[in-house]
């Protein structure tokens, strides 16, 4: 599928991607007949992508990258960075890093929710919880 090959040209997956590894119990749904028959969009429902409103700040003269980060003050950035750098291209999320660009997206309290995910996954490890 495009969202497969999207992947693969990024080199990662989400947690909600297909391809990302998971159990076989959360592989497939308790009912996959009824859901095929009631619940079809569930197949259709993909989100291993950037949508195509979501786009990135090229700031070719800097070899620099902005991505935003919706909900930790990123336009507080947006709003910033053509002031100290001057303009900027405004491209598809999608679009691969330039090689030599430095890349940068804001993020809020990176340390404590890097220490809730791995508690987390800690969590649902020892319970045996599906990822």
């Amino acid at each position: 599928s495009a969202y497969k090959a999207e992947y693969s040209d990024r080199g990662y997956a989400t947690y909600e991607s297909p391809v990302w590894l998971k159990p076989e119990e959360c592989s497939t749904l308790p009912d996959e007949d009824w859901t095929s028959e009631y619940n079809a969009w569930y197949y259709q429902y993909q989100p291993d992508h950037a949508p195509s409103y979501i786009t990135k700040q090229v700031y070719s003269g800097y070899n620099f990258e902005f991505h935003d980060n919706w909900k930790v003050a990123s336009t507080s950035f947006s709003s910033y960075l053509p002031c100290e750098y001057g303009s900027f291209d405004k491209v598809s999320e999608s679009e691969s890093v330039t090689d030599g660009y430095m890349t940068a997206a804001p993020v809020r309290y990176p340390v404590s929710r890097f220490v809730s995910a791995v508690g987390e996954l800690m969590e649902r490890s020892m319970n045996h919880y599906c990822p």
